[in-house]
C-alpha cells in the first residue's frame, strides 16, 4: 500500500493486488533438518539434509554425522510472525484432514 498526498493535501491510498507467478520454474530441494537463529531484527532459517549412512554401523558408530546446508532464508521479525502463523494454520488443516 502506498500513501501520497493529493492536490487537496489528503492522504491518497492506492492498493495494488499481489499475485504469485506459479509459471516460474522452481527447483525443489529435499531437506530433513532445520535450524533457526536470529540476529538483531532478522531471523535466519537454515534447511539441510542429513543423508543416512549406507553402513549399518557394523564397524562401530561414526564420530559425527554432518548435515549439508541446502537453503538459508533471511526473514524480518515481522515476516517471521506471519510465517509462523501461516505454518500453524496450514499444519492444523493437515492434521484435521488426517483425522478424517
Amino acid at each position: 500500500m502506498s500513501e501520497k498526498e493529493n492536490e487537496s493535501n489528503e492522504a491518497l491510498v492506492v492498493q495494488i493486488p499481489l499475485e504469485w507467478d506459479w509459471g516460474t520454474d522452481l527447483k525443489t530441494k529435499y531437506v530433513n533438518h532445520m535450524r533457526v537463529t536470529h540476529a538483531g531484527s532478522e531471523f535466519f532459517l537454515y534447511f539441510g539434509e542429513l543423508a543416512f549412512p549406507g553402513m549399518l554401523f557394523e564397524e562401530g558408530y561414526p564420530e559425527k554425522l554432518t548435515i549439508k546446508p541446502k537453503v538459508r532464508l533471511a526473514i524480518t521479525a515481522e515476516q517471521m510472525g506471519l510465517f509462523i502463523d501461516a505454518l500453524n494454520e496450514n499444519y492444523e488443516k493437515y492434521l484435521q484432514k488426517q483425522k478424517g
